[in-house]
């Protein structure tokens, strides 16, 4: 069992089940060009369930099979569908041009690792698509 799904296994989320605060506080006050999303490192799916409620078509990737097995029961409880792929940022493969927003809540990556996420965001975000993230830094 990996890292990650050891600390979702529990029943209760970890993260809790309402979205982040600086994502939702973004979100009402921007317009979003189009409706796809993709929402990585995603967890639990708190963030990824709450924008397909606000009508967004949104894909989330996860390394944690148990993180993806607990999004899909919150987007049931809050009837909404969402598609979901256990995704290895570090093997990941973008498509091109495929969505308008992407989003990454407190994902830390390694450096060789976040070099090609943001390398595969830039190459799957539509022209004029937005990436939306919040991170800490060491610095």
């Amino acid at each position: 069992m990996s890292k990650w799904d050891e600390r979702f296994s529990s029943e209760d989320y970890v993260y809790g089940t309402e979205p982040n605060e600086f994502l939702q506080k973004w979100i009402t006050s921007h317009q979003i060009e189009g409706k796809r999303v993709l929402a990585i490192a995603e967890g639990e799916g708190r963030n990824a369930v709450w924008l397909a409620t606000l009508g967004f078509d949104v894909e989330m990737w996860d390394a944690s099979k148990v993180g993806l097995e607990k999004a899909k029961r919150l987007a049931t409880s809050r009837n909404v569908s969402l598609q979901t792929k256990q995704i290895d940022l570090n093997e990941a493969v973008w498509s091109q041009d495929t969505y308008d927003l992407v989003i990454c809540i407190f994902g830390h990556f390694p450096p060789h690792v976040r070099e090609k996420v943001l390398a595969g965001i830039q190459k799957t975000l539509r022209p004029g698509g937005v990436f939306l993230t919040e991170v800490y830094s060491t610095n």
